[in-house]
């Protein structure tokens, strides 16, 4: 087996320790893999123990009446893991099958993230971001109120964002808040009655949904300016339509993203960075105040936390979520 991104080959059960290390291992069994009577003589043999070194662990009942190899006590590990979580291997399909193993830590919307250190070690991981709605976001263009002089740039300005990483295994918590404009609320897509009024019908009101990054296109490089942008899955929409995992509701021929906006906040239900009030050049990710320089400052954040295309941000809206 060739673990991506390594030089290991060797048993499958082996590799999955090896990734996650033996300490985490441990924690994820929950005893001592040490404990002898966990094991049968054939796994033993397996592992590579001699017959004295087996009526020794099972005379003293401990197998550390022996001395064990990293890769034995990776076997061992892996071995017990599978056991207890009901894991098995199918010689047939080649693969690992069945069972409910789990990386511990993971909360409600939480996604794995696995990253290699530069010394080769991994990290678990999951990471997501916050962002907060204000009160009056939804008036801004009830009623067909569309324009930039019949809405101010405070009230587009409707949203505030922070990110947040946290490791699996040892709960290190990592946050970093923004304090730029952010615009979170629909703008331009056909308004909807609701009551008396009339409001753009593709604003997310999902308190929890996904987000994951991907490459731009020629046409997302050309008109937002940044290499990466995000796409919004999971969430209900205010018109009753729900974003699949590809962004799109399933009427719209448009995907719901994640990328920089300028000063109008000109959203078909999209979220992202709006530039400062009166920089103009939007788009241009070199420009210090531009949507497109706020967006491109998050891309980095999210790289150097090993942060990568695919991965499923934990999306949570708060503040006012929905009418």
């Amino acid at each position: 087996m060739k673990i991506e991104g390594s030089d290991f080959t060797g048993s499958r059960v082996e590799a999955l320790v090896r990734a996650l290390g033996l300490k985490n291992a441990e924690k994820m069994l929950d005893k001592n893999y040490l404990d002898a009577d966990l094991y049968t003589s054939a796994v033993f043999k397996k592992i590579g123990l001699t017959e004295a070194q087996i009526k020794r662990v099972q005379r003293s009942g401990s197998l550390n009446s022996i001395r064990l190899t990293k890769t034995q006590k990776e076997k061992l590990l892996g071995r017990q893991l599978m056991a207890q979580n009901g894991v098995s291997w199918d010689q047939e399909e080649y693969k690992l099958i069945g069972g409910n193993l789990k990386i511990p830590g993971l909360r409600e919307n939480d996604s794995l993230g696995v990253s290699r250190r530069e010394d080769g070690t991994y990290q678990f991981f999951t990471a997501g971001m916050i962002f907060t709605r204000d009160d009056d976001a939804f008036d801004i263009y009830k009623n067909g109120k569309v324009g930039d002089t019949d809405t101010t740039y405070e009230q587009r300005n409707n949203t505030r964002m922070t990110a947040w990483k946290r490791d699996l295994f040892t709960n290190e918590y990592t946050s970093i808040s923004f304090d730029n404009a952010f615009t979170s609320v629909d703008k331009l897509s056909p308004q909807i009655t609701i009551g008396n009024d009339t409001y753009p019908g593709g604003t997310l009101i999902s308190e929890y949904f996904k987000m994951h990054l991907i490459d731009s296109n020629e046409w997302h490089k050309e008109n937002y300016g940044v290499n990466q942008v995000g796409v919004f899955t999971d969430s209900l929409l205010l018109n009753g339509q729900i974003l699949n995992k590809a962004g799109y509701d399933g009427k719209s021929t448009k995907r719901t993203l994640y990328h920089p906006f300028g000063t109008g906040a000109g959203s078909e239900n999209c979220f992202g960075p709006m530039s400062n009030q009166g920089v103009s050049g939007w788009n241009d990710p070199k420009k210090v105040g531009t949507g497109a320089y706020y967006f491109n400052e998050q891309l980095k954040l999210f790289k150097s936390w090993g942060l990568y295309n695919g991965y499923e941000f934990n999306i949570n809206l708060q503040g006012k979520v929905h009418l």
